[in-house]
């Protein structure tokens, strides 16, 4: 929440992991060849998506729905 060009909402607590350091190093390492930056989309696999997806394998608590609530409507719209 450094990043003075960005106005940041709210930080949303999800928990301690079980997981080792170890153990999430290897977890986000799984992650990288499905989240290649060439692959971002605004509405289907963006920065949000990407932290839904670490939560689940981190085992901590889900990131709130709303918080990729603009991607969705965008992807029913048709956009991205």
């Amino acid at each position: 929440m450094m990043n003075e060009f960005h106005r940041y909402k709210e930080c949303i607590e999800l928990g301690s992991t079980p997981l080792s350091e170890v153990e999430v190093a290897a977890v986000i390492q799984s992650m990288l060849p499905e989240w290649a930056g060439r692959d971002y989309s605004l509405t289907k696999k963006n920065c949000c998506h990407y932290s839904t997806e670490l939560a689940k394998r981190l085992k901590v608590a889900e990131v709130p729905a709303w918080v990729n609530k603009m991607a969705r409507a965008g992807a029913r719209l048709g956009l991205g």
